[in-house]
């Protein structure tokens, strides 16, 4: 699901407390993307924006759409049961299976 949305590879995301988040400017276009999580888009131009799960309290955010994304450090890869065999990106970070196993 991730590379539809992203529309890459892989996609790169922050993830937040969800209360501490706050939009600005357009609020962003939400779908329900499975049964267990919504996305969302900008509404003018489609960018890809965040992804919730239902349950939980954290919201992960497209790290483009993050001010100062060179700031950001990986701790982790998520959903490595659709890793790409040529994507070798910090291989040595640890690695967690999608929550969706719907």
């Amino acid at each position: 699901m991730c590379r539809r949305w992203a529309g890459g590879a892989f996609a790169t995301l922050v993830w937040f407390k969800k209360d501490i988040v706050r939009w600005t400017g357009a609020t962003p276009k939400v779908y329900r993307s499975s049964p267990m999580a919504q996305r969302s888009h900008c509404p003018t131009c489609g960018t890809p924006i965040h992804l919730a799960y239902n349950e939980g309290d954290e919201i992960a955010l497209a790290a483009g759409t993050v001010d100062h994304p060179e700031e950001l450090r990986p701790t982790h890869h998520y959903g490595i049961e659709s890793r790409l065999e040529w994507a070798d990106i910090a291989l040595n970070l640890p690695g967690q299976s999608t929550r969706e196993q719907w």
